[in-house]
C-alpha cells in the first residue's frame, strides 16, 4: 500500500490537542487542521500507529482523492477507480454512510447504491450490505461518502469501533465520560504524568485511569481490535512489532494518581476498570467534603453532576455541591491546577472561583469546561 491521505477525527473543539498529539507521534507530513479532525499524509505504519497510540482521536480514516460528480455515471466511474481490493474481501459486509449537501446528487440512498455498483465493478462481485439484524464473523467495513457542492470525498474507516472503546471499561457507572474526551481534557490542561493527579468525584474512574495511562506511557489501543485487521493488506508482522514496542515503552508512574467517590459501588467499578486497563490507581470511598490529599500540588480534573434544569427540585442540592467543591478548591487544592465539567454557568458560579470557561459537549449535552484562571 503506497502513501495514504489520512484523517484522524476528533470531538469538535479539540483539534489543536489532536494536532499536538500527532506531532508527538511523528506525524508531520502535509498536516492540515480541519473542523472535526486533522488530515495528514502517511504510510500504513502511520495508520496503525495513530490507531494504537492516539488518546483523543475518535477514529482514523483513509481519504481517497476528492473528485467532481454531478451525475450518477460520473460517481460510478470515479468510485470504481478506488482500490477496494485493499480493504474488502469476499465476506466483508459494507456499511455506507452518505451525506449530500448543495449538490445535484442529493438522494443519499441512490448515492449508496451507485457506490455499491462501483465496488462490484472493481472487485468483480457485489459486496454484501451490512445488516444489523444478522451478526457475522467480520465487522462491517464502514465507507463514508460526502458530497458537497458536487465534490465527492469517499473515505474508508480503519478503526472499526470508535477509539474511546479502549477495552477496559466493563462498568460505565451512572454518568460516564468517554475515554477520548477525558484524555483530551487532561492533555488540554497540560497533564503529562509529572504531576500528582486526583479526581474527587471519580465515578467509574475514567479520568484517573486515563491519567495513569498517560503517566505510564501505556498505548490506549493495545488491548483491542481494529477494522484494518480484516483488510487483505493487513501487515500482521508490522502490527506485532508496534505492539512489542508499545509494551517496551511502558514505564512506572512517578507520582500518585487517585480517585474518590462517595458511592462504594462506583469505587468498586473504578477498581475493576483500572485492573482491566493494567494501571495502578488509588481509589477510595469518601464524601467530597472529606477528601484529603498528601501532595501540596498537582492536577485535579472532575466531571461534576449537571442537572438538566437549574429550576428543578434538585437544583439547590446541586448548587450546594458546587459550593462545597469550590471550598475544597480554595482550601485542600489551593496550589493545584484544576479543571472540571459543569452543567451550566450558574452551577459553575456556585464554586465562587475565578474560571476560564468554554462549552464542551459530553454525551450529547452541552457542558461548561472550567479551568483555574
Amino acid at each position: 500500500m503506497s502513501r495514504l491521505r489520512l484523517f484522524a477525527a476528533v470531538q469538535p473543539g479539540f483539534e489543536p490537542v489532536l494536532k499536538d498529539e500527532l506531532w508527538r507521534l511523528g506525524i508531520n507530513q502535509n498536516v492540515k487542521v480541519q473542523p472535526g479532525g486533522v488530515e495528514f499524509d502517511g504510510m500504513l505504519s502511520h495508520l496503525y500507529r495513530v490507531n494504537l497510540w492516539s488518546r483523543v482521536a475518535t477514529r482514523v480514516l483513509i481519504r481517497n482523492e476528492q473528485f467532481f460528480a454531478n451525475t450518477f455515471s460520473e460517481l460510478v466511474t470515479r468510485a470504481s477507480q478506488i482500490p477496494w481490493e485493499q480493504y474488502l474481501i469476499l465476506n466483508t459486509p459494507v456499511d455506507i454512510r452518505v451525506t449530500c449537501r448543495k449538490s445535484r446528487l442529493y438522494h443519499s440512498d441512490a448515492v449508496a447504491e451507485r457506490v455499491v455498483t462501483a465496488i462490484g465493478n472493481r472487485m468483480g462481485f457485489p459486496p454484501t450490505l451490512a445488516n444489523s439484524e444478522v451478526a457475522g464473523p467480520v465487522k462491517p467495513q464502514q465507507i463514508i461518502v460526502r458530497i458537497v457542492r458536487d465534490k465527492c470525498q469517499i473515505s474508508i474507516d480503519s478503526s472499526g469501533d470508535h477509539l474511546h472503546k479502549r477495552g477496559y471499561r466493563g462498568n460505565a457507572g451512572k454518568a460516564p465520560i468517554r475515554e477520548t474526551l477525558a484524555a483530551s481534557l487532561l492533555l488540554e490542561l497540560g497533564y503529562d504524568g509529572s504531576q500528582a493527579f486526583v479526581d474527587p468525584m471519580c465515578g467509574s474512574g475514567t479520568f484517573p485511569i486515563e491519567a495513569a495511562m498517560i503517566a505510564t506511557n501505556r498505548a490506549p489501543g493495545a488491548n483491542r481490535k481494529f477494522q484494518f485487521m480484516h483488510w487483505p493488506t493487513y501487515d500482521f508482522a508490522l502490527w506485532q512489532k508496534l505492539l512489542a514496542d508499545a509494551e517496551t515503552a511502558v514505564k512506572p508512574a512517578q507520582n500518585p494518581i487517585g480517585g474518590f467517590d462517595r458511592d462504594q459501588g462506583a469505587v468498586a467499578a473504578a477498581q475493576e476498570n483500572a485492573a482491566a486497563a493494567h494501571v495502578n490507581v488509588d481509589f477510595a470511598q469518601s464524601a467530597l467534603s472529606a477528601v484529603l490529599v498528601k501532595q501540596d500540588s498537582g492536577m485535579l480534573l472532575s466531571n461534576l453532576p449537571y442537572g438538566k434544569r437549574v429550576g428543578n427540585s434538585k437544583s439547590r442540592d446541586l448548587r450546594d455541591l458546587y459550593a462545597t467543591f469550590g471550598y475544597a478548591l480554595e482550601t485542600e487544592f489551593s496550589n493545584w491546577t484544576y479543571g472540571f465539567l459543569a452543567g451550566n454557568h450558574e452551577l459553575a458560579n456556585a464554586t465562587r472561583q475565578p474560571l476560564e470557561r468554554r462549552t464542551v459537549e459530553n454525551g450529547g449535552l452541552k457542558t461548561i469546561f472550567c479551568q483555574k484562571k
